[in-house]
């Protein structure tokens, strides 16, 4: 019994500290100003995003071409994440302006924006295959630049 409380407990203080070092990580970038800006944005956009929608389709019913139409209906189907993005860096222009931590704003705002650009730019690739690698090399390059 002694072997195994010897062997395991070096893994078990390990994962504790290991535990403690995510945990501290995480609450250092987290603020309450951060917080309320992103859950604000979030219903702002909740509130907006059928403007944002309606805006982009009389833009769409003018278009002419195949792609470009394919493209704002694309737009138009993620109005939400579209209008979100717009507050996030809105809130982060404020945030900055104000002096507060914005690590958390920043990060959620570029996943959000590589998310809406990824979405729209492999809609405009005709080859599947193609649009499929080009949103994991995309996703690979957005999640390092986010977590950089």
């Amino acid at each position: 019994m002694e072997e195994i409380e010897k062997s395991v407990s070096p893994l078990v203080l390990q994962a504790q500290e290991m535990w403690h070092f995510l945990i501290d990580g995480i609450l250092r970038g987290l603020s309450l100003p951060q917080v309320i800006a992103i859950g604000v944005s979030l219903v702002v956009a909740l509130l907006f995003h059928r403007w944002v929608r309606r805006l982009i389709m009389s833009v769409e019913t003018r278009l002419e071409g195949g792609r470009w139409r394919r493209l704002f209906h694309t737009a138009r189907i993620i109005s939400l994440p579209i209008t979100w993005v717009i507050g996030l860096w809105l809130s982060l222009a404020v945030l900055n302006a104000t002096g507060h931590v914005t690590s958390l704003v920043r990060l959620v705002a570029s996943l959000l924006n590589a998310w809406v650009v990824i979405r729209i730019v492999a809609t405009a690739i005709p080859n599947a295959s193609i649009s499929n690698a080009f949103s994991w090399f995309a996703w690979t390059v957005a999640a390092l630049n986010a977590t950089a």
